[in-house]
């Protein structure tokens, strides 16, 4: 059953209590955050209605209980060094990783760069749902490792059941959805609206005849905070990534690669 913890809240006072200087998100590890949001309400019913949500925040806290080790030491150990992806982590540790970050461009009406994560200093917290940084190579290996199965260059990382099982609608008939129907067609939120499900960390292409934007039937998606996306199409055995420093700027983008990749498929 899927459950929203993201905007918990049992009023307006209750959301800025999650989001301000009550709970400063960086400071504190994921098993203080945890005691902190097991005292919110929950914003809906579990198994009612799809919100995106820190869901995958408690997740990661679970994996910590279980294996015993924080979580940016879990993803290192069981994830980042068994598929060889060098420079993926929480912070870019070092003075030859920082000089390589990707800075945003400057905004010429500001004369600032937008704000972006802080990923030169280590945080206490590692998140479930955000906060790597990475290259657009590892980023590609990651996605790779999910095309064929659970498998990159001879290292099972999980089994082909398992990323079946990922990348499968979850979300039965009858499912509300928090966002209006202008919202799931713009950004490509989970509704059967436009035939998009939800899987166990991806949005998935259910129903391509509903969709706003090309794809096979079971292309799995999604898209991170600051300005990256990518798709998994395993009908047409493909992967798509686009990696940029800025959250605004990416739906256009992101939109006319989907656009672009399609259009290029000959036979």
């Amino acid at each position: 059953m899927l459950l929203s913890t993201q905007y918990l809240r049992k009023s307006l006072q209750g959301f800025l209590h999650v989001f301000s200087g009550d709970i400063q998100m960086g400071d504190q590890t994921n098993a203080e955050l945890m005691v902190k949001f097991s005292q919110l309400p929950l914003q809906y019913q579990p198994g009612t209605t799809w919100d995106y949500s820190m869901s995958t925040d408690v997740l990661a806290r679970i994996a910590e209980i279980i294996s015993g080790v924080d979580f940016d030491t879990f993803i290192a150990d069981r994830i980042v060094k068994p598929l060889k992806l060098t420079d993926m982590a929480y912070w870019a540790e070092g003075a030859e990783r920082q000089a390589r970050i990707a800075e945003p461009q400057i905004d010429p009406a500001s004369g600032k760069r937008p704000l972006v994560q802080d990923v030169t200093k280590k945080q206490k917290w590692a998140p479930g749902s955000m906060g790597l940084v990475s290259t657009a190579h590892d980023y590609a290996r990651f996605c790779l490792m999910l095309l064929y199965g659970g498998t990159r260059d001879g290292v099972r990382l999980v089994s082909p059941k398992t990323i079946e099982h990922m990348t499968s609608n979850h979300l039965p008939p009858g499912y509300k959805y928090a966002s209006p129907i202008q919202a799931q067609i713009f950004t490509q939120m989970p509704s059967m609206e436009t035939g998009q499900g939800f899987g166990l960390g991806f949005a998935i292409n259910c129903e391509p005849e509903r969709s706003p934007l090309p794809g096979s039937k079971g292309l799995y998606y999604w898209k991170g905070l600051f300005g990256t996306s990518f798709f998994v199409d395993p009908k047409e055995e493909l992967i798509a990534i686009i990696m940029t420093q800025e959250r605004a700027s990416l739906l256009p983008y992101e939109q006319r690669l989907r656009h672009f990749v399609y259009q290029a498929i000959s036979y």
